[in-house]
């Protein structure tokens, strides 16, 4: 295992759901990082919803999400991350305010990287079907063909298919016959989303000149309805968007070995993107699924256009390694990315003009880092430094303002990890870390967003302090747990702020975020595992001028502050039914209340807020055929909780859920 992922990674770990068992469940993706340690993940509604996850409180642009340790929108994913089929993935790397060298992203409070199941020694195929409430059906196909086994040849295919009406109910305010609202329970009409996805590599792998070496072409579409606006106060009938990516890469990785000190990986990516939806109708629907008058203009949000958009994702990353000793490495790398879209929104109205908008961005994130390890392996360092280049290009800002220009920042850290006895370890981190504004944030869209091209960088102080307990076996069973402590001190945080009629992103809030996470596990005898895990956190308003000054000393509005996690699975071979196993589990999600806008600012009694909610999914797996055959029914939200994770954005209530994977 490399020594950066000794030092750094924090998940895959024990306290959290093991790749394994995450795959025989009903949950997708979201699912399981909603149960992970430190994060906390949001959605606006079913399968294919759009979805945000923070990491320690810092979310959205400022958490990178990578695949393969590439960026996720170079290696051709359309649909939302959280929505992705479980069956694909083989491991998910969470990294909390400090990110390795290697990704080459300029993540201001941690990454996600997403491991795709691969390298299976012989012919493999794994088939996944589930089907459930609310009109959902998915499917997957995972397989391997060695087509030379002495050479390391291998064909690798991955194939899913999801689709879903999401048309779960919700408690809605509908207009009675004097026009006063009421509170009705109605059915969401407008909601379906459909994804598909094909990726094929081909490539060898275990040879004395590559570890592996591989070319991939992939490509996927996904479409989803849009039901209604942002806090469901107004229902949609005829919206939908569709995004599609096509593209290939290729990916060459030889690791320092005895005798050979050098090691060297080579990844290059080029995806193909096209988008667009159309709001141009003009009828006017209740919340009941009927027409109920024509609009005197078309657009049910107000906007009567098509956007047409396409665009191009270029990324690459070299690296490149020296172990003179087993104990000490050096690494170099350098992680261009060239992103380019072009759209154009055409109005229905004759009298009005076709708007155009094309952006560009190159961003080259390149670092160097030193490894070492002392007494045996007790202690283990990596020292890192990074340099973010960015050019952006784009429209001219209309207000007169000088564009935007070429722009340079440096950032380090350094990570430790030592061994205080057998099974329990201090790790400490720290990171200066950079984001760069992104062509949207700098150029605005044209119409109601204005360009801000002086944008200055994001940046922040994370520090984590923790212990954690590894495997430890004792005579009541294996335990392991960990404690930490993070500190984040963000400046210039980049924030959207309305004005009259538009709005702009604006350099307007530091915040200082202080706060706690801890978990632990407990299997006995292979039969029984529990488990809990709990995160809490004050992230802190500590601007002192412009528009958030006032509010200085006030905890940052809608964003959860308190959530954790609970499980427990009971397991057990039954022979008698011809099974190897059957595993019962539970698992439960608790986010205390928190308010929609500033604490200080009206009655605390009467301000909107996110409600305290606790959630609990049971299932039942079989696995019988020596693992080669499972079965799994799953209800999630067993007790039918009204579930919001945005404020009026109601999430599926009670839903049953079957799965069956077989493995040959």
């Amino acid at each position: 295992q490399p020594l950066l992922d000794a030092v750094l990674k924090l998940l895959p770990s024990p306290l959290d759901v093991p790749p394994v068992e995450a795959q025989t469940e009903a949950g997708d993706l979201g699912a399981v990082l909603d149960r992970a340690q430190g994060v906390s993940l949001r959605r606006t509604g079913g399968l294919g919803a759009r979805s945000t996850f923070a990491i320690h409180g810092l979310s959205e642009k400022r958490v990178r999400l990578f695949i393969d340790g590439l960026p996720a929108d170079a290696m051709g994913l359309s649909q939302d991350p959280a929505s992705l089929p479980v069956q694909l993935i083989e491991a998910v790397e969470i990294y909390k305010g400090v990110v390795p060298i290697r990704f080459g992203g300029d993540a201001l409070g941690g990454a996600l990287n997403l491991v795709t199941r691969r390298d299976w020694p012989e012919d493999h195929l794994d088939l996944s079907v589930q089907a459930g409430a609310f009109g959902t059906l998915r499917s997957s196909a995972v397989g391997r063909l060695m087509l030379a086994p002495d050479a390391g040849l291998f064909l690798d295919l991955e194939v899913f298919q999801d689709q879903t009406d999401n048309d779960y109910p919700v408690q809605v305010l509908i207009p009675d016959a004097q026009g006063r609202p009421r509170e009705e329970t109605v059915r969401r009409f407008h909601d379906a989303y459909a994804a598909r996805g094909l990726t094929a590599t081909v490539g060898a792998t275990g040879r004395r000149w590559a570890d592996r070496l591989a070319l991939t072409v992939f490509g996927n579409r996904a479409d989803k309805d849009l039901q209604h606006s942002v806090t469901m106060s107004v229902p949609y009938g005829d919206i939908t968007q569709r995004e599609a990516r096509v593209g290939a890469r290729v990916h060459y990785r030889r690791a320092p070995r005895p005798g050979s000190p050098w090691g060297a990986e080579v990844l290059a990516s080029h995806a193909q993107l096209e988008q667009g939806w159309a709001d141009v109708s003009q009828n006017q629907w209740s919340w009941r699924g009927e027409v109920v008058r024509a609009r005197p203009f078309p657009g049910e949000r107000g906007r009567g256009e098509r956007l047409e958009g396409t665009g191009h994702v270029t990324a690459g990353r070299l690296g490149l390694s020296w172990a003179p000793q087993p104990a000490h490495r050096l690494e170099v790398s350098a992680t261009p990315q060239l992103s380019a879209v072009d759209r154009r929104f055409v109005p229905v109205a004759a009298n009005r003009k076709v708007r155009e908008e094309a952006f560009s961005l190159l961003k080259v994130v390149s670092g160097v880092s030193w490894r070492a390890e002392a007494w045996g392996g007790r202690l283990a360092n990596d020292l890192f430094g990074k340099h973010y280049h960015a050019r952006p290009e784009g429209p001219p800002p209309a207000t007169g303002e000088a564009p935007a220009v070429r722009r340079h920042a440096y950032g380090g850290g350094d990570a430790l990890r030592f061994t205080l006895v057998d099974h329990l370890h201090l790790k400490a981190a720290y990171e200066w870390a950079v984001r760069l504004p992104d062509p949207r944030e700098l150029f605005g869209d044209g119409v109601l967003l204005e360009a801000t091209p002086g944008l200055k960088d994001e940046r922040s102080h994370n520090l984590n302090l923790g212990l954690e307990l590894t495997r430890m076996r004792t005579p009541l069973g294996a335990l392991e747990g960990s404690a930490h402590l993070f500190q984040r001190w963000t400046r210039d945080l980049i924030i959207l702020v309305p004005t009259l009629d538009t709005a702009r992103y604006q350099n307007v809030a530091d915040v200082d975020t202080r706060g706690v996470e801890a978990g632990v596990r407990w299997t006995v005898a292979q039969a029984l595992t529990l488990s809990a895990n709990g995160t809490w956190l004050r992230a802190v308003n500590e601007s002192d001028n412009g528009q958030f000054g006032r509010f200085r000393g006030d905890r940052m509005p809608n964003q959860p502050y308190l959530f954790g996690a609970l499980g427990a699975a009971v397991h057990q071979p039954l022979p008698a039914l011809g099974l190897d196993r059957v595993r019962l589990y539970w698992h439960g999600r608790y986010v205390h209340e928190y308010f929609l806008f500033w604490e200080s600012q009206g009655r605390r009694d009467t301000k909107l807020k996110v409600p305290t909610q606790l959630t609990h999914d049971l299932g039942l797996t079989l696995t019988a055929a020596r693992g080669r055959l499972l079965a799994t029914a799953e209800v999630q939200n067993l007790t039918d909780e009204d579930a919001f994770d945005f404020f009026g954005a109601q999430r599926p209530g009670r839903a049953f859920y079957f799965k069956q994977t077989a493995a040959f």
